[in-house]
């Protein structure tokens, strides 16, 4: 197979897979839905069988298809972590600059906390995270703070306001931003210990909780702005 050949059967894996996405999103097709078999779906779509087969094969690979032998193959029924996974490799291969990261979990952040703060049970989570403020603060004040323990609570401070929302989705997306954007974390917290900035950090984290308590919604912008305006100034020096 030459060179254009290879991309004439690449374009064609891809026309399948986003009309089978799209048919789900038209809700054309529902979970648990049986696709139709291999011969049909390539007629459809004007395209080989080799076209459908791989498409398929990477629908199944994330996690929106699955094959039952001697059946055929369904949409899946419920949601799959694996779903994200080709979100999380995007992030990886397509943007690794920790600014641009920084700034899509603030902007992440300011959605999860106005979201979840439309919840009553937002507030059952504010002595955790006064508990989790309470022993940074804590740590901070030791003679030789841990920023790997400082960032761990920090971590669990951010998790535990997602969490509130019970979305996995919601709860997967963060998780994964999370992941990436721990290093740049990690300088920030070293360097707020380096200038004795211990007190602003446990009061970014009050202010946090502050406007949560007040359901505060016109702060809540700011607040987290003010959050990551540290984290971004780092990492311009770095």
């Amino acid at each position: 197979m030459n060179r254009k050949e290879k991309e004439t059967a690449i374009s064609a894996v891809d026309k399948v897979v986003a009309s089978i996405t799209d048919e789900i999103i038209n809700n054309n097709l529902h979970p648990g839905d049986r696709l139709e078999p291999e011969e049909k779906l390539a007629n459809k779509y004007n395209v080989g069988r080799n076209s459908v087969r791989e498409a398929i094969k990477q629908l199944q690979a994330y996690g929106v298809l699955y094959i039952k032998r001697a059946d055929g193959t369904y949409i899946e029924d419920s949601f799959n972590t694996k779903m994200l996974d080709p979100l999380l490799y995007s992030l990886i291969f397509c943007n690794k600059d920790e600014e641009d990261l920084a700034q899509l979990r603030s902007i992440i952040e300011t959605g999860i906390i106005q979201s979840a703060m439309q919840d009553d049970d937002i507030s059952k989570v504010i002595p955790y995270l006064n508990d989790l403020t309470e022993e940074t603060e804590r740590e901070l004040n030791k003679e030789a703070p841990d920023p790997g323990r400082v960032l761990d609570l920090d971590l669990n401070f951010h998790s535990a306001i997602a969490g509130t929302m019970k979305n996995p989705q919601v709860d997967i997306l963060t998780s994964y931003i999370t992941r990436m954007t721990v290093p740049a974390r990690r300088k920030a917290v070293e360097e707020w210990i380096r200038s004795g900035k211990q007190d602003e950090f446990v009061k970014l984290h009050r202010d946090i909780i502050d406007v949560i308590e007040k359901r505060d919604f016109s702060r809540i912008n700011q607040v987290v702005n003010n959050h990551y305006i540290f984290l971004r100034k780092v990492l311009k020096n770095d």
